[in-house]
């Protein structure tokens, strides 16, 4: 909802989740991103981790909307494609790779300035070795145009860290900023709960 009342807003969408564990936060931008990317010409997704491990599992999410997804009950059909180890590129206009989902660690800050990125994911953001650079580094690669998306994800982890910094002031009513600020507590997700006997 989120993201469709800022599109209609014109704003890019820039969105600081923070959110309890196991409430599915990476799924569920992963099928946004997923739908994204496949199905248009030049939409460049970026992933990241803080480290191997989170990797496979993203891109093992990933891997499975590209292999089991059925559009519109199959009368359409997921473009040509190539799936490596940790992305996938999507073939449009005869271009083998001009849209893709790659997922990386935080660990090289020169992955690729040259990039242009839509959709840009940071994934348990509070876990990185440098987020506040990182994050600067990343976001010089994607402009601020209605169709961008960056979402910065995770748990509280330490007071006076990049993510609460940014965390305040996407839910500071007296200050402006371009990030929008979204909780979502354990118990609003129905797996976390049972009844009582």
């Amino acid at each position: 909802d989120t993201i469709k009342q800022l599109r209609l807003a014109g704003r890019p969408v820039r969105i600081v989740y923070l959110k309890s564990r196991r409430v599915r936060a990476t799924t569920g931008t992963a099928a946004h991103f997923f739908h994204d990317t496949a199905f248009h010409a030049g939409v460049h997704t970026m992933v990241f981790a803080q480290d191997g491990p989170s990797v496979e599992n993203i891109f093992a999410t990933y891997e499975r909307f590209h292999k089991r997804y059925v559009p519109f009950m199959q009368a359409i059909g997921l473009p040509p494609s190539k799936s490596l180890a940790d992305r996938i590129y999507y073939e449009y206009g005869g271009d083998p790779e001009s849209s893709w989902i790659h997922i990386h660690t935080t660990g090289n800050l020169a992955f690729g300035r040259s990039f242009r990125l839509t959709n840009v994911h940071f994934s348990e953001y509070p876990y990185y070795e440098d987020a506040k650079a990182t994050r600067a580094a990343v976001m010089a690669c994607v402009p601020k145009t209605p169709d961008t998306t960056v979402i910065v994800e995770g748990t509280a982890k330490a007071i006076g860290d990049d993510f609460q910094a940014l965390w305040q002031l996407s839910t500071d009513p007296g200050r402006e900023s371009e990030w929008v600020g979204l909780f979502m507590g354990w118990q609003e997700h129905p797996g976390n709960r049972i009844a009582l006997p």
